[in-house]
């Protein structure tokens, strides 16, 4: 998308269709690929840092908007929601994952290690994005396939987060 004027909507639309056409991870794309670096490799202000945050985030959305797949497959496990949370540290993750489920990404999609975000979230132990999930109907019971076929409860249960682990009991009854 470099080569592309992302601030004209027939740029946008055409790397719409070449998302749509090549499976192309939006978020993943975004996420990772950003640079916040000045053209020199001299570091960004934080103005300039969160303008190009606010950019990459309006594009994620136009591409939703143009009809890019939030629940597109990705074969290294990190579908869209779980490659949103793998940027936690980004000021906008919570707007990229709001984004993405308001045009249907699926809360228990599947990624690494037949995880849903929520596994991910408890994994990671970040215990925001766990609640703000679990907000959004992430099911705590969901156990994954392999291993110990471990539900997020249980995940969060063994690494001592116990705050969350009790927000998960008080979902499920």
């Amino acid at each position: 998308p470099e080569q592309y004027d992302m601030t004209d909507s027939g740029s946008m639309q055409h790397v719409a269709q070449i998302c749509r056409n090549t499976g192309i991870e939006i978020v993943a794309y975004h996420a990772h690929k950003t640079d916040f670096a000045g053209i020199d490799g001299a570091a960004l202000s934080e103005e300039q840092r969160l303008a190009r945050v606010d950019i990459c985030r309006r594009q994620i959305g136009t591409l939703l908007e143009l009809g890019a797949d939030a629940n597109y497959g990705d074969h290294a496990g990190f579908p869209s929601l779980i490659a949103a949370l793998t940027c936690a540290d980004r000021v906008d993750m919570y707007e990229i994952l709001e984004l993405l489920l308001a045009h249907g990404a699926d809360i228990q999609q599947r990624g690494h290690n037949d995880y849903t975000p929520l596994h991910w979230a408890v994994a990671e132990r970040n215990i925001e994005a766990a609640e703000f999930l679990l907000a959004h109907g992430a099911d705590p019971n969901a156990s994954t396939g392999i291993d110990d076929c471990a539900t997020p409860l249980e995940e969060a249960e063994i690494l001592g987060l116990n705050d969350i682990a009790e927000a998960m009991r008080k979902l499920t009854g």
